[in-house]
Protein backbone atom coordinates (compact mmCIF):
# COMPACT_ATOMS: atom_id res chain seq x y z
CA UNK A 1 0.00 0.00 0.00
CA UNK A 2 1.48 3.54 -1.37
CA UNK A 3 2.55 5.45 2.01
CA UNK A 4 0.04 8.89 1.41
CA UNK A 5 2.39 11.73 1.06
CA UNK A 6 2.91 13.78 4.32
CA UNK A 7 2.99 17.74 4.41
CA UNK A 8 5.44 19.32 6.13
CA UNK A 9 3.18 20.54 9.00
CA UNK A 10 2.51 17.03 9.69
CA UNK A 11 6.11 16.07 9.75
CA UNK A 12 6.77 18.65 12.45
CA UNK A 13 3.67 17.32 14.60
CA UNK A 14 5.12 13.89 14.01
CA UNK A 15 8.36 14.76 15.40
CA UNK A 16 7.01 16.75 18.05
CA UNK A 17 5.11 13.56 19.22
CA UNK A 18 8.26 12.05 18.96
CA UNK A 19 10.14 13.86 21.73
CA UNK A 20 7.15 13.39 23.92
CA UNK A 21 7.01 9.92 23.55
CA UNK A 22 10.72 9.77 23.58
CA UNK A 23 10.72 12.52 26.77
CA UNK A 24 8.42 10.01 28.94
CA UNK A 25 10.54 6.92 27.64
CA UNK A 26 13.25 8.34 28.89
CA UNK A 27 12.16 9.67 32.16
CA UNK A 28 10.80 6.10 32.97
CA UNK A 29 13.76 3.94 32.29
CA UNK A 30 15.73 6.39 34.40
CA UNK A 31 13.00 5.54 37.07
CA UNK A 32 13.23 1.75 36.81
CA UNK A 33 17.19 1.86 36.26
CA UNK A 34 18.73 4.55 38.15
CA UNK A 35 22.08 5.29 37.80
CA UNK A 36 22.69 5.23 34.17
CA UNK A 37 24.57 8.99 32.34
CA UNK A 38 22.47 8.06 29.25
CA UNK A 39 18.47 8.73 29.86
CA UNK A 40 19.85 12.54 31.57
CA UNK A 41 20.76 12.90 28.02
CA UNK A 42 17.78 11.95 26.26
CA UNK A 43 15.66 13.56 28.64
CA UNK A 44 17.49 16.90 28.57
CA UNK A 45 17.70 16.44 24.39
CA UNK A 46 13.83 15.89 24.30
CA UNK A 47 12.67 18.18 26.85
CA UNK A 48 14.49 21.09 24.83
CA UNK A 49 12.91 20.72 21.74
CA UNK A 50 9.67 19.79 22.55
CA UNK A 51 9.83 23.52 24.03
CA UNK A 52 11.30 24.53 20.72
CA UNK A 53 8.63 23.03 18.80
CA UNK A 54 5.79 24.41 20.84
CA UNK A 55 6.87 27.35 20.85
CA UNK A 56 7.49 27.73 16.82
CA UNK A 57 4.24 25.77 16.37
CA UNK A 58 2.28 28.39 18.87
CA UNK A 59 4.41 31.26 16.09
CA UNK A 60 3.60 29.53 12.98
CA UNK A 61 -0.43 29.14 14.07
CA UNK A 62 -0.72 32.58 15.82
CA UNK A 63 0.21 34.48 12.47
CA UNK A 64 -3.05 33.16 10.85
CA UNK A 65 -5.18 31.92 13.54
CA UNK A 66 -5.44 31.64 17.10
CA UNK A 67 -3.82 28.68 18.46
CA UNK A 68 -6.12 26.16 20.17
CA UNK A 69 -9.19 28.58 19.32
CA UNK A 70 -8.12 30.75 22.25
CA UNK A 71 -7.85 34.88 21.59
CA UNK A 72 -3.76 35.00 22.82
CA UNK A 73 -3.20 38.54 22.37
CA UNK A 74 -1.31 39.72 19.40
CA UNK A 75 -2.43 35.94 17.36
CA UNK A 76 -4.35 35.68 14.46
CA UNK A 77 -2.17 38.57 13.17
CA UNK A 78 -2.98 38.14 9.56
CA UNK A 79 -6.96 38.21 9.38
CA UNK A 80 -6.71 40.81 12.20
CA UNK A 81 -4.06 43.03 9.96
CA UNK A 82 -5.57 42.09 6.13
CA UNK A 83 -6.39 45.61 5.56
CA UNK A 84 -2.84 47.15 6.47
CA UNK A 85 -1.24 44.37 4.41
CA UNK A 86 -3.02 44.74 1.60
CA UNK A 87 -2.17 48.59 1.53
CA UNK A 88 1.24 47.89 2.00
CA UNK A 89 1.41 45.91 -0.41
CA UNK A 90 -0.29 48.27 -2.70
CA UNK A 91 1.59 51.04 -2.20
CA UNK A 92 5.13 48.55 -2.57
CA UNK A 93 3.96 47.56 -5.54
CA UNK A 94 3.03 51.13 -6.93
CA UNK A 95 6.63 52.78 -5.78
CA UNK A 96 8.43 49.58 -6.90
CA UNK A 97 6.73 48.16 -9.89
CA UNK A 98 4.88 50.91 -11.68
CA UNK A 99 7.01 53.42 -11.93
CA UNK A 100 8.05 54.70 -15.18
CA UNK A 101 11.72 54.17 -15.04
CA UNK A 102 10.98 50.65 -13.81
CA UNK A 103 8.62 49.92 -16.53
CA UNK A 104 11.17 51.08 -19.50
CA UNK A 105 13.68 49.13 -18.12
CA UNK A 106 11.57 46.14 -17.89
CA UNK A 107 10.24 46.55 -21.00
CA UNK A 108 13.55 47.63 -22.86
CA UNK A 109 13.98 44.12 -24.36
CA UNK A 110 10.36 43.29 -25.31
CA UNK A 111 10.19 43.07 -29.28
CA UNK A 112 7.23 44.46 -29.52
CA UNK A 113 8.10 44.98 -33.72
CA UNK A 114 8.55 40.87 -33.77
CA UNK A 115 5.34 40.38 -31.61
CA UNK A 116 2.70 42.63 -34.15
CA UNK A 117 4.40 40.88 -37.04
CA UNK A 118 3.55 37.25 -35.80
CA UNK A 119 0.15 38.83 -35.12
CA UNK A 120 -0.25 39.36 -38.91
CA UNK A 121 1.70 36.29 -39.90
CA UNK A 122 0.78 35.79 -43.80
CA UNK A 123 0.51 32.23 -43.29
CA UNK A 124 -2.74 32.30 -41.58
CA UNK A 125 -4.25 33.23 -44.92
CA UNK A 126 -3.44 29.51 -46.13
CA UNK A 127 -5.92 27.91 -43.62
CA UNK A 128 -8.69 27.23 -46.03
CA UNK A 129 -10.71 25.83 -43.53
CA UNK A 130 -10.34 27.91 -41.35
CA UNK A 131 -11.10 30.62 -43.57
CA UNK A 132 -14.02 28.33 -44.85
CA UNK A 133 -15.53 28.03 -41.50
CA UNK A 134 -15.44 32.02 -40.37
CA UNK A 135 -16.47 32.43 -43.86
CA UNK A 136 -20.27 31.24 -43.00
CA UNK A 137 -20.18 31.97 -39.28
CA UNK A 138 -19.17 35.54 -39.83
CA UNK A 139 -21.50 37.24 -41.95
CA UNK A 140 -24.20 36.04 -39.11
CA UNK A 141 -22.26 37.55 -35.98
CA UNK A 142 -21.73 40.96 -38.34
CA UNK A 143 -25.71 41.49 -39.13
CA UNK A 144 -26.07 41.15 -35.24
CA UNK A 145 -23.78 44.06 -34.23
CA UNK A 146 -24.86 47.57 -32.92
CA UNK A 147 -22.23 49.61 -34.85
CA UNK A 148 -23.30 52.51 -33.13
CA UNK A 149 -22.51 51.54 -30.29
CA UNK A 150 -19.76 49.93 -31.05
CA UNK A 151 -17.82 53.29 -32.81
CA UNK A 152 -19.16 55.17 -29.27
CA UNK A 153 -17.16 52.95 -27.21
CA UNK A 154 -13.74 52.62 -29.86
CA UNK A 155 -14.15 56.24 -29.78
CA UNK A 156 -14.24 56.94 -26.07
CA UNK A 157 -11.58 54.62 -25.85
CA UNK A 158 -9.16 56.48 -28.62
CA UNK A 159 -9.99 59.82 -27.05
CA UNK A 160 -9.59 58.53 -23.50
CA UNK A 161 -5.71 56.83 -24.67
CA UNK A 162 -5.28 60.27 -26.34
CA UNK A 163 -6.04 62.67 -23.85
CA UNK A 164 -3.76 60.46 -21.30
CA UNK A 165 -0.85 60.22 -23.76
CA UNK A 166 2.20 62.49 -24.61
CA UNK A 167 2.15 62.65 -28.33
CA UNK A 168 5.20 65.30 -28.50
CA UNK A 169 7.98 62.35 -27.79
CA UNK A 170 6.27 59.65 -30.10
CA UNK A 171 5.96 62.17 -32.68
CA UNK A 172 9.74 63.57 -32.45
CA UNK A 173 10.92 59.74 -32.31
CA UNK A 174 8.88 58.76 -35.60
CA UNK A 175 10.46 62.24 -37.31
CA UNK A 176 13.58 61.01 -36.15
CA UNK A 177 13.54 57.66 -37.87
CA UNK A 178 12.44 59.26 -40.61
CA UNK A 179 15.05 62.03 -40.94
CA UNK A 180 17.77 59.72 -40.39
CA UNK A 181 16.80 56.98 -42.63
CA UNK A 182 16.92 60.09 -45.52
CA UNK A 183 13.29 59.41 -47.10
CA UNK A 184 12.98 63.20 -46.72
CA UNK A 185 15.15 63.98 -49.20
CA UNK A 186 13.17 62.29 -52.19
CA UNK A 187 10.44 64.34 -50.84
CA UNK A 188 12.06 67.23 -50.79
CA UNK A 189 13.26 66.92 -54.38
CA UNK A 190 9.56 66.02 -55.34
CA UNK A 191 8.13 69.46 -54.08
CA UNK A 192 11.01 71.57 -55.52
CA UNK A 193 10.00 69.54 -58.94
CA UNK A 194 7.16 70.42 -58.55
CA UNK A 195 7.49 73.89 -58.02
CA UNK A 196 9.89 74.48 -61.08
CA UNK A 197 6.59 73.46 -63.05
CA UNK A 198 4.87 75.93 -61.69
CA UNK A 199 7.23 78.20 -61.63
CA UNK A 200 7.36 77.41 -66.09
CA UNK A 201 3.78 77.07 -66.35
CA UNK A 202 3.04 80.76 -64.69
CA UNK A 203 6.28 82.93 -66.17
CA UNK A 204 3.73 85.12 -67.69
CA UNK A 205 2.10 85.88 -64.75
CA UNK A 206 5.14 86.17 -62.22
CA UNK A 207 6.66 88.65 -64.86
CA UNK A 208 3.28 90.96 -65.03
CA UNK A 209 3.25 90.93 -61.06
CA UNK A 210 7.09 92.51 -60.83
CA UNK A 211 5.83 94.79 -64.07
CA UNK A 212 3.09 95.99 -61.74
CA UNK A 213 4.87 96.46 -58.58
CA UNK A 214 8.15 98.15 -60.42
CA UNK A 215 6.66 101.45 -60.59
CA UNK A 216 5.89 104.02 -63.45
CA UNK A 217 9.63 105.43 -63.75
CA UNK A 218 10.64 101.53 -64.45
CA UNK A 219 7.76 100.86 -67.00
CA UNK A 220 8.38 104.27 -68.77
CA UNK A 221 12.54 103.44 -69.03
CA UNK A 222 11.65 99.45 -69.75
CA UNK A 223 14.22 98.54 -67.38
CA UNK A 224 10.89 96.37 -65.51
CA UNK A 225 10.95 93.78 -68.25
CA UNK A 226 14.53 93.11 -67.17
CA UNK A 227 14.17 93.46 -63.62
CA UNK A 228 11.62 90.41 -64.04
CA UNK A 229 13.56 88.48 -65.86
CA UNK A 230 16.55 89.15 -63.58
CA UNK A 231 14.32 87.90 -60.83
CA UNK A 232 12.76 85.09 -62.65
CA UNK A 233 15.98 83.24 -63.63
CA UNK A 234 17.17 83.53 -60.25
CA UNK A 235 14.38 81.84 -58.69
CA UNK A 236 14.11 79.38 -61.35
CA UNK A 237 18.25 78.89 -61.36
CA UNK A 238 17.92 78.47 -57.27
CA UNK A 239 15.03 75.91 -57.47
CA UNK A 240 16.78 73.83 -60.13
CA UNK A 241 20.17 73.71 -58.16
CA UNK A 242 18.51 73.16 -54.89
CA UNK A 243 16.37 70.55 -56.65
CA UNK A 244 19.41 68.15 -58.67
CA UNK A 245 21.48 68.68 -55.79
CA UNK A 246 20.79 67.85 -52.39
CA UNK A 247 24.60 68.97 -51.41
CA UNK A 248 22.88 72.65 -51.83
CA UNK A 249 23.69 74.71 -49.20
CA UNK A 250 19.84 75.71 -49.02
CA UNK A 251 19.39 72.25 -48.71
CA UNK A 252 21.70 71.51 -46.22
CA UNK A 253 20.47 73.88 -43.66
CA UNK A 254 16.94 73.41 -44.25
CA UNK A 255 18.34 69.43 -42.94
CA UNK A 256 20.28 71.31 -39.80
CA UNK A 257 16.44 72.89 -39.34
CA UNK A 258 14.53 69.44 -39.62
CA UNK A 259 16.97 67.50 -37.25
CA UNK A 260 16.42 70.55 -35.09
CA UNK A 261 12.42 70.33 -34.88
CA UNK A 262 12.63 66.44 -34.38
CA UNK A 263 15.03 67.20 -31.41
CA UNK A 264 12.33 70.26 -29.67
CA UNK A 265 9.89 68.35 -30.31
CA UNK A 266 11.82 64.94 -28.23
CA UNK A 267 13.24 67.16 -25.27
CA UNK A 268 11.79 70.63 -25.02
CA UNK A 269 9.58 71.04 -22.56
CA UNK A 270 7.33 74.57 -24.17
CA UNK A 271 6.95 72.64 -27.53
CA UNK A 272 5.88 69.20 -25.73
CA UNK A 273 3.47 71.57 -23.97
CA UNK A 274 2.01 73.16 -26.67
CA UNK A 275 1.56 69.69 -28.81
CA UNK A 276 -0.74 68.90 -25.96
CA UNK A 277 -2.25 71.92 -25.83
CA UNK A 278 -3.49 71.27 -29.32
CA UNK A 279 -3.41 67.59 -28.97
CA UNK A 280 -6.22 68.55 -25.60
CA UNK A 281 -7.96 71.15 -27.63
CA UNK A 282 -8.52 68.84 -30.47
CA UNK A 283 -10.03 65.89 -28.48
CA UNK A 284 -12.19 68.21 -26.24
CA UNK A 285 -13.55 69.50 -29.57
CA UNK A 286 -17.33 67.73 -29.56
CA UNK A 287 -17.15 68.34 -33.36
CA UNK A 288 -14.08 66.10 -33.70
CA UNK A 289 -15.14 63.35 -31.35
CA UNK A 290 -18.60 63.06 -33.99
CA UNK A 291 -16.47 62.84 -36.44
CA UNK A 292 -14.13 60.57 -35.57
CA UNK A 293 -17.46 58.54 -34.07
CA UNK A 294 -19.22 58.80 -37.79
CA UNK A 295 -15.60 57.54 -39.25
CA UNK A 296 -15.10 54.74 -37.37
CA UNK A 297 -18.82 53.51 -37.64
CA UNK A 298 -18.97 54.23 -41.30
CA UNK A 299 -15.56 52.00 -41.58
CA UNK A 300 -16.71 48.94 -39.24
CA UNK A 301 -19.83 48.97 -41.26
CA UNK A 302 -18.01 48.97 -44.15
CA UNK A 303 -15.64 46.07 -42.88
CA UNK A 304 -18.27 43.95 -41.50
CA UNK A 305 -21.39 44.39 -43.34
CA UNK A 306 -19.29 44.51 -47.00
CA UNK A 307 -18.02 40.69 -46.29
CA UNK A 308 -21.01 38.67 -48.45
CA UNK A 309 -19.22 41.04 -51.58
CA UNK A 310 -16.82 38.85 -53.61
CA UNK A 311 -15.03 41.65 -55.20
CA UNK A 312 -15.25 43.81 -52.23
CA UNK A 313 -14.08 41.05 -50.26
CA UNK A 314 -11.14 39.81 -53.12
CA UNK A 315 -9.89 43.08 -52.92
CA UNK A 316 -9.66 43.80 -49.45
CA UNK A 317 -8.08 40.00 -49.27
CA UNK A 318 -5.51 41.13 -51.69
CA UNK A 319 -4.63 44.86 -49.96
CA UNK A 320 -4.13 43.14 -46.67
CA UNK A 321 -2.05 40.23 -48.41
CA UNK A 322 0.07 43.43 -49.79
CA UNK A 323 -0.13 45.21 -46.29
CA UNK A 324 1.04 42.41 -44.20
CA UNK A 325 3.83 41.98 -46.73
CA UNK A 326 4.97 45.28 -46.71
CA UNK A 327 4.77 45.45 -42.41
CA UNK A 328 6.97 42.29 -42.71
CA UNK A 329 9.92 43.65 -44.98
CA UNK A 330 9.75 46.97 -43.14
CA UNK A 331 10.08 45.19 -39.72
CA UNK A 332 12.62 42.55 -40.76
CA UNK A 333 14.68 44.40 -42.53
CA UNK A 334 14.34 48.12 -41.52
CA UNK A 335 16.36 48.16 -37.38
CA UNK A 336 15.79 51.96 -37.40
CA UNK A 337 11.68 51.16 -37.80
CA UNK A 338 11.97 48.44 -35.71
CA UNK A 339 13.71 50.76 -33.04
CA UNK A 340 10.69 53.00 -33.71
CA UNK A 341 8.08 51.18 -33.00
CA UNK A 342 9.33 49.82 -29.49
CA UNK A 343 10.27 52.52 -28.38
CA UNK A 344 6.40 53.84 -28.99
CA UNK A 345 5.09 50.78 -27.55
CA UNK A 346 7.01 51.54 -24.77
CA UNK A 347 6.22 55.51 -24.11
CA UNK A 348 2.31 54.15 -24.79
CA UNK A 349 2.81 51.38 -22.47
CA UNK A 350 4.31 53.76 -19.67
CA UNK A 351 2.08 56.17 -20.37
CA UNK A 352 -1.23 54.61 -20.10
CA UNK A 353 -0.05 52.57 -17.09
CA UNK A 354 1.76 55.08 -14.64
CA UNK A 355 -1.02 57.78 -14.77
CA UNK A 356 -3.76 54.94 -13.68
CA UNK A 357 -0.99 53.40 -11.17
CA UNK A 358 -3.18 54.70 -8.08
CA UNK A 359 -6.32 52.89 -9.37
CA UNK A 360 -4.22 49.54 -9.98
CA UNK A 361 -2.95 49.73 -6.90
CA UNK A 362 -6.61 50.69 -5.73
CA UNK A 363 -8.15 47.49 -7.40
CA UNK A 364 -5.40 45.42 -4.97
CA UNK A 365 -6.23 46.94 -1.98
CA UNK A 366 -10.38 46.96 -2.73
CA UNK A 367 -10.18 43.67 -3.49
CA UNK A 368 -8.42 42.51 -0.48
CA UNK A 369 -10.38 44.38 2.21
CA UNK A 370 -13.19 42.96 0.54
CA UNK A 371 -12.10 39.27 1.03
CA UNK A 372 -12.99 37.57 4.69
CA UNK A 373 -10.01 37.46 7.25
CA UNK A 374 -9.79 33.49 7.70
CA UNK A 375 -9.79 33.48 3.72
CA UNK A 376 -7.04 35.62 3.21
CA UNK A 377 -4.65 34.06 5.97
CA UNK A 378 -5.98 30.47 4.55
CA UNK A 379 -4.99 31.71 0.97
CA UNK A 380 -1.44 32.47 2.36
CA UNK A 381 -0.96 29.72 4.48
CA UNK A 382 -1.50 27.75 1.24
CA UNK A 383 1.02 29.29 -0.63
CA UNK A 384 4.05 29.63 2.08
CA UNK A 385 2.55 27.38 4.59
CA UNK A 386 5.15 24.84 4.20
CA UNK A 387 7.99 27.00 4.13
CA UNK A 388 6.88 28.56 7.39
CA UNK A 389 6.15 24.97 9.36
CA UNK A 390 9.81 24.14 8.52
CA UNK A 391 10.43 26.63 11.10
CA UNK A 392 8.71 24.18 13.43
CA UNK A 393 10.93 21.42 12.42
CA UNK A 394 14.51 23.38 12.75
CA UNK A 395 13.05 24.63 16.35
CA UNK A 396 12.67 21.64 17.83
CA UNK A 397 16.17 20.19 16.46
CA UNK A 398 17.71 23.32 17.71
CA UNK A 399 15.93 23.40 20.65
CA UNK A 400 17.02 20.20 21.14
CA UNK A 401 20.75 19.89 20.30
CA UNK A 402 20.69 23.34 22.66
CA UNK A 403 18.92 21.20 26.09
CA UNK A 404 21.56 18.68 24.77
CA UNK A 405 24.73 21.03 25.19
CA UNK A 406 23.54 22.73 28.79
CA UNK A 407 22.84 19.13 30.17
CA UNK A 408 26.70 18.49 28.85
CA UNK A 409 27.95 21.78 30.47
CA UNK A 410 25.80 20.96 33.78
CA UNK A 411 27.46 17.48 33.51
CA UNK A 412 31.04 18.72 33.04
CA UNK A 413 30.77 21.45 36.01
CA UNK A 414 28.57 19.03 38.54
Amino acid sequence: MAIKHITVSTAATLILGVMVVLFIAALEYDRFYPGHIFPGFVVAFAEAAMVGGLADWFAVTALFRHPLGLPFPHTALIPQAKDRIAANLALFIEQHFLRSIVLSRRLKNVDASRFLLRLTDATITHDNALKNRLQRLLPKLWAHIDYPTLSEEITSWIIDIARHSKPAPIIGDACQAYLEKGTHITLISGILRSFADWLAHHESMIREMVSERSGSFLRWTGLDNRLADSIYEAITRLVNEMMVNPEHPLRLRFNETLFSWAEKIQEDAIVQRRIDKIKNTMVDNPTFYLGLREKIENLTREFFLDKHEDTSASKRSLQLKALVAAWGRAVTEDEQIKTAINRAFRRIIVGVIVPHSHQITRLITDTVEGWDGDIVAGRIEKAVGNELHYIRLSGTFVGGSIGLLLHAFNQLIS
